[in-house]
């Protein structure tokens, strides 16, 4: 089943955001399930842009196999230390949105993903 595309656009190139079956097992790996990640995301202080950028690079590089797979190009992955360096923290603060509309989108599920209040 195809659904519209979520983008998104860092360092002047445009990424497919994909919740791929590698991904969720990843995210299951290291929040014991999709649940538990929007409470981890709610609830993280110091490392929150750790995590942002995390699940951030599990989506793109979702996004990026699935486009190789499919198409036979090699673009390579990307690193969190590579989303990094190219974000802002009000870039990952915009970005964090995007999280939970990905994974509704591919699971028909629905994470609850909170900014905490200052």
């Amino acid at each position: 089943m195809e659904n519209k595309p979520i983008t998104i656009e860092l360092g002047g190139r445009e990424y497919e955001l994909v919740l791929s079956t590698l991904a969720t097992k990843h995210i299951a790996e290291k929040y014991g399930g999709l649940s538990k990640m929007g409470k981890a995301l709610q609830t993280t202080k110091g490392n929150d842009l750790t995590e942002i950028l995390w699940l951030l690079a599990e989506l793109i590089n979702g996004g990026i196999v699935r486009t190789n797979l499919l198409t036979g190009t090699k673009k390579p992955t990307v690193t969190v230390e590579e989303l990094e360096a190219i974000t802002t923290p009000g870039d990952l603060a915009q970005l964090k949105d995007k999280i939970p509309e990905v994974i509704v989108r591919d699971t028909g599920r629905t994470v609850k993903v909170e900014t905490p209040k200052n």
